[in-house]
């Protein structure tokens, strides 16, 4: 950090906990999301070498409020001079937990149904909306002027985002490991960066353009022109650009998009 100010650069400091590793898991199972039929959700299952699995936590639990989130972020805030903070993939994820029933039952006098179609339409929002106004509220107490990242969608509730965030920033690029027929439209970037444009009280939304093609791939470098793709339609839509290097240096032998 100090390293970085010394150049004039700005550190912002990146949380993700939307997973932990397995055997986070072995010790806590209440705090991890759960499908139907009560089974975890692993993500980047399929990527190559020595990793532990990454097992998706649930945003009702207090893995992802008081019993994790909150001292980490004391701990952090505490003893570290950062420029902002960033919650990466912060998202409700379709969960069966109990921690989700009983909110669920509490929220809506009824049981969370057996199928996400069935789900209360501001269910999802709302799970994050409350996430986030927690992990919020404390931010602005422990460091008042400290500015908070937060994702936004498309399909998303943007006003509620905004309301627990003081920057925007979104996806403007596909995820190529989810083969041709599962990528995106072409638009998406575009349409992304044009919505969080109408918050006109807030700073120009960040389009975040990856330099691998997904969580499986990470150790991959994207085309040069796929990447010229997606990074062009953030700041011809108003959009600030945000490059992410991702996964280890060393293992990406085309560095040609590096």
């Amino acid at each position: 950090i100090e390293a970085c100010h010394s150049e004039g650069i700005r550190f912002i400091a990146r949380f993700d906990f939307s997973k932990a590793d397995d055997g986070i898991y072995q010790r806590r199972p209440q705090w991890f999301v759960r499908n139907r039929n009560g089974e975890p959700h692993i993500s980047g299952s399929l990527r190559p070498g020595p990793w532990s699995l990454l097992m998706s936590t649930c945003i009702n639990t207090p893995y992802r409020n008081e019993s994790v989130a909150i001292p980490v972020l004391d701990e952090v805030l505490s003893n570290y001079k950062v420029d902002g903070i960033f919650f990466n993939a912060p998202q409700y994820l379709e969960c069966y937990c109990d921690f989700c029933r009983r909110k669920y039952r509490e929220r809506y006098g009824r049981d969370l149904p057996g199928s996400s179609e069935q789900f209360e339409p501001d269910w999802a929002s709302a799970s994050l909306k409350d996430n986030m106004s927690l992990i919020y509220s404390f931010v602005k107490e422990k460091a008042p002027d400290l500015p908070m990242i937060l994702y936004y969608f498309y399909k998303d509730d943007l006003h509620a985002r905004a309301a627990t965030s003081d920057i925007m920033c979104t996806e403007a690029q596909n995820i190529l490991s989810r083969g041709h027929k599962e990528a995106p439209e072409f638009w998406v970037p575009a349409a992304n960066v044009k919505i969080g444009r109408t918050l006109i009280d807030k700073p120009a939304a960040f389009g975040i353009v990856h330099s691998s093609p997904g969580m499986d791939w990470r150790h991959t470098g994207l085309p040069a022109a796929e990447y010229l793709f997606w990074m062009s339609q953030v700041p011809a839509h108003g959009g600030q650009i945000w490059h992410s290097l991702t996964g280890i240096p060393d293992t990406i032998t085309d560095k040609r998009i590096l």
